[in-house]
């Protein structure tokens, strides 16, 4: 019996010196709280981690009543948990933070365990807290880190974006008018007449060569030519109707599409844009003239036969003295 006893008194001698050295040395925030018998929390006890992290005198708190040392809002969660904790009689754990400089918050992750003696009548509570500022501190720059990352990789998809529409545009734009090049008309056409071959639907064409272009560039040079080309584009571009669609077609050549739009209808147009042409004093050269080319889009057509057609028609122009509009059904 005397032996059991030892063994036991051994026991418990080991566990107080563990639980001495964890309170001595730990790096963790502990404390004792007890009930009075006026119901009252007092802190009972604090380790120096706690003393020090709050910036306490060693003993400081021992024997103080909460409700003297805390805020009311603070008191009233940090006791509403003790009584939590001894009403279900378990361990609860939870996350809290406190802003000790006035600047910085920090975060701990606290874990209250309850100690009630029925028999002597006393209740207490024992905390541990573990700081974890650091974590909260990695992972709020971590998030910073995302946001900016997310933030630059939006930025560089949006000029990315604006990169390749600038290139597409480019791809199909003529550099010196601004107007649809080459490319981007043979586009259309072989998209009008894909589509025209299944419905009901016609389109006409145009195609327009400044008379003598050739001797503007030999008697005032290219600079001004191309002040010329970069003038008749912007007539043109100015008189052609909104749903027509208007490129270079190459050098000093120009191609109007109009869709829905006739033979007949068609040829007034060009007139009207021929009368216009004659009437306006470039810069520089003064006036000059314009021969065009029209047809109409047959069911039996393909994008090549429609083409010579309106090449015909305006070799016809161009030989019967310029600066008129001739057409081929």
């Amino acid at each position: 019996m005397i032996e059991h006893n030892y063994i036991h008194d051994s026991v418990i001698a080991g566990e107080l010196l563990l639980f001495r050295t964890l309170w001595n040395d730990s790096d963790d925030n502990m404390f004792i709280v007890s009930l009075d018998n006026n119901g009252d929390f007092i802190s009972e006890s604090s380790n120096r981690s706690l003393e020090k992290t709050f910036g306490l005198r060693e003993n400081q708190l021992d024997g103080q009543k909460l409700q003297e040392l805390l805020d009311e809002k603070t008191f009233k969660t940090v006791t509403n948990r003790y009584k939590e904790c001894l009403k279900r009689n378990r361990p609860i754990t939870y996350d809290e933070s406190a802003i000790l400089d006035g600047i910085h918050e920090r975060f701990w992750s606290t874990t209250i365990l309850p100690v009630i003696d029925k028999k002597s009548n006393i209740c207490k509570i024992f905390g541990i807290s573990r700081e974890f500022t650091k974590i909260i501190t990695i992972q709020n720059e971590l998030n910073t880190l995302n946001e900016t990352l997310e933030k630059k990789v939006q930025e560089r998809t949006r000029d990315l974006k604006i990169a390749l529409n600038e290139m597409k545009k480019l791809s199909i734009t003529d550099k010196l008018t601004g107007l649809y090049n080459r490319l981007k008309l043979d586009e259309v056409l072989s998209s009008k007449v894909k589509l025209l071959e299944r419905y009901d639907e016609t389109f006409s064409l145009i195609i327009i060569d400044i008379d003598l272009f050739k001797n503007v560039n030999d008697t005032y040079g290219h600079i001004v030519g191309d002040k010329v080309l970069l003038e008749f584009s912007t007539l043109l571009k100015n008189s052609v109707r909104e749903t027509d669609i208007l490129g270079r077609w190459g050098g000093e050549e120009f191609l109007v599409i109009c869709p829905n739009s006739n033979l007949q209808g068609t040829k007034i147009l060009a007139e009207s844009l021929r009368v216009e042409i004659a009437a306006y004093k470039f810069s520089h050269i003064g006036h000059l003239t314009a021969s065009f080319g029209v047809t109409e889009f047959k069911n039996e057509d393909t994008l090549q036969s429609i083409l010579n057609r309106s090449d015909i028609a305006l070799y016809q122009a161009k030989d019967s003295g310029r600066n008129c509009v001739e057409s081929m059904a």
